[in-house]
């Protein structure tokens, strides 16, 4: 089952055109580029079967990946963070509301 799970999340990354990592808002560009460039209201002359089933599969990958985010457990243990490449207007401003001593 967790085998199966993996492939679908793996062909759904593929489909949108990710690496390996993405972030929410990769996943989310990603999509609207595809759209754009498939979606059948903007190519009303190829308002074909196959047109359509190519939207939809990229309509499914960005519902299978969205659901795995979504359901992603986040680590806030402080090695975990440290680890993390620093969001520095973030951490800007965590150091002014809380010190130096946040991050």
């Amino acid at each position: 089952m967790k085998g199966s799970r993996y492939r679908r999340i793996e062909e759904a990354r593929k489909i949108l055109g990710l690496g390996e990592e993405a972030t929410r808002n990769e996943i989310r560009d990603a999509f609207r580029e595809l759209s754009r460039k498939y979606h059948p209201d903007h190519r009303p002359e190829e308002k074909i079967p196959a047109g359509r089933e190519e939207f939809e599969k990229i309509v499914r990958a960005r519902e299978i990946l969205e659901r795995y985010c979504d359901n992603y457990r986040y680590s806030f243990r402080q090695e975990e963070i440290r680890r993390q490449p620093a969001d520095w207007e973030i951490a800007d401003h965590l150091d002014r509301f809380y010190g130096n001593n946040v991050i």
